[in-house]
């Protein structure tokens, strides 16, 4: 069994673990808010996985009994994968709520004392750390090396790892391309970035960490799918065909269709708006990404659980119709409305390729 988490301060990107992982035909997966991480002791999971987001909302959200059943799941010798926002959870600070892990030695480069600008860059350039701040000198396509292989693949503000001490380098950032975008000085952010490592593996107990600042599962990077799934150690040749017939479709689907497509079309009103919740910005692309999720699986639910489905999205759609743009408060809440629809629409579908559990 595989959790992922998707709960409170996670972003999109869990969307893309579940497409890897249905196109490989693995289909134990369950995908838990922060309620569900009490939980992961009891239920010893093959892998826990936290991806991108908001580190400190994560944080927050999952709290000091979250933190305690995690370090308790990898002292007994669980497997956690953290990606860029996952990533920073377990690395040493005194900075709470992430002072509440601290499961490793290794620290980060890409941090600074101060800007030569504002100091108030919006989250996608830095976010504020103590005195100090997270800076994200690049963005975007990278190139890594892990070993002999080498790939492409997203970075979004996941960490540049200083050389460890104690833990053991399994990738380095190794250059930039054409879709490389720069966020500071030119030759600061080569210093900063290339060279250091992106992917570390550390021990705790009897468990192991593996923390990766690239997005690997990333849906447009097929390489470096292939390169995540092999230090997971998880099979990449049992893909299923998945494909759902067009009267399943056609019984299942009706007010769900309606619903999403409704919705969409208000994200859509939406467009060339961003909002700032937490410390990661939001626009219209990253809430249809967790919609188009609905979408894609909802034509082989049952007619009673996809209504169920459609009448809480147009619940979402009414309430970010009253929304006033500028209330960020607001756009959290619809967020995390549409977070659990997603969430409970995608383990749906797992539970029912994997036959039910």
């Amino acid at each position: 069994m595989i959790e992922v988490y998707a709960g409170k301060g996670s972003s999109h990107s869990w969307v893309w673990l579940a497409r890897l992982f249905e196109s490989a035909g693995l289909y134990e997966v369950d995908f838990i808010s922060s309620d569900e991480v009490k939980g992961v002791t009891r239920r010893m999971p093959d892998l826990l996985l936290i991806s991108g987001g908001d580190a400190f909302e994560i944080a927050e959200s999952i709290g000091r009994g979250g933190f305690a059943e995690i370090r308790r799941f990898i002292r007994s010798g669980g497997r956690y994968v953290g990606i860029c926002a996952g990533a920073y959870l377990p690395l040493p600070t005194s900075v709470p709520p992430l002072s509440e892990f601290n499961l490793c030695s290794t620290k980060i480069e890409n941090i600074v004392r101060g800007l030569p600008t504002s100091g108030s860059e919006p989250p996608r350039l830095s976010v504020g750390y103590c005195d100090k701040r997270i800076i994200h000198p690049v963005r975007g396509e990278v190139l890594l090396s892990c070993g002999d292989i080498s790939v492409k693949a997203p970075v979004y503000g996941g960490p540049v790892f200083r050389e460890p001490s104690d833990e053991r380098v399994m990738g380095r950032f190794s250059g930039f391309t054409e879709k490389t975008e720069v966020q500071i000085n030119a030759q600061s952010a080569r210093e900063m970035v290339l060279g250091r490592p992106a992917v570390i593996e550390a021990r705790y107990g009897e468990g192991r960490m593996l923390l990766l600042s690239p997005h690997l599962e990333h849906p447009l990077y097929p390489e470096a799918n292939l390169l995540f799934m092999g230090l997971l150690r998880l099979p990449v040749d049992g893909a299923q065909n998945t494909t759902v017939t067009q009267s399943t479709a056609d019984s299942s689907k009706g007010e769900l269709s309606k619903a999403v497509a409704d919705l969409a079309v208000s994200l859509h009103g939406l467009e060339g708006r961003s909002f700032v919740i937490g410390n990661k910005i939001w626009d219209s692309e990253r809430f249809l990404v967790l919609l188009e999720a609905v979408r894609k699986r909802s034509v082989s639910l049952p007619e009673d659980v996809a209504n169920g489905l459609a009448a809480r999205l147009r619940s979402i759609r009414m309430s970010l119709l009253d929304t006033p743009l500028d209330a960020s408060e607001s756009i959290d809440a619809v967020l995390d409305s549409l977070m659990c629809v997603t969430r409970d629409c995608v383990n749906l579908r797992f539970e029912q390729m994997s036959g039910g559990r």
